[in-house]
């Protein structure tokens, strides 16, 4: 359930009209992925990059990224546990991915509405995580 509600958080995220790009659902839930490993995640990781290429033409651009961050966020929750004690530690990496992506266009307003889903979905992603260990 979590799957398709994120999958649709993505899907309206990047279908609305503003001309910023907002990557709440986007990030979390691809960190979400990392941390749960396993081959059913190459599936997600390629609807991902379908729905967020939906806007655009550039399908292959979309896979390479959601890849790269992808392990990225693998590499990084390797070495820190997905716990709520390290959050600001998570927020922070996901805060300079999404700069990094954005190509430094920074909207200050849209950065601090970024933060704070980044603080939200992970402590939502991080309870349910408990739960289901």
């Amino acid at each position: 359930m979590i799957y398709i509600l994120s999958l649709l958080g993505i899907l309206v995220e990047n279908s609305l009209p503003i001309h910023t790009e907002i990557y709440i659902f986007y990030l979390t839930f691809i960190s979400y992925l990392a941390v749960k490993g396993g081959k059913k995640n190459i599936l997600i990781l390629i609807i991902i990059a379908i729905l967020t290429s939906l806007q655009t033409d550039s399908l292959f651009i979309n896979i390479f990224y959601v890849g790269s961050v992808f392990f990225l966020f693998k590499i990084i929750l390797d070495r820190i546990a997905y716990e709520i004690i390290n959050i600001a530690i998570i927020t922070i990496f996901q805060t300079l991915i999404y700069i990094f992506m954005i190509k430094f266009r920074i909207d200050y307003s849209i950065l601090i509405v970024n933060i704070i889903g980044f603080i939200l979905l992970n402590m939502l992603y991080i309870k349910l995580d408990s739960k289901k260990k």
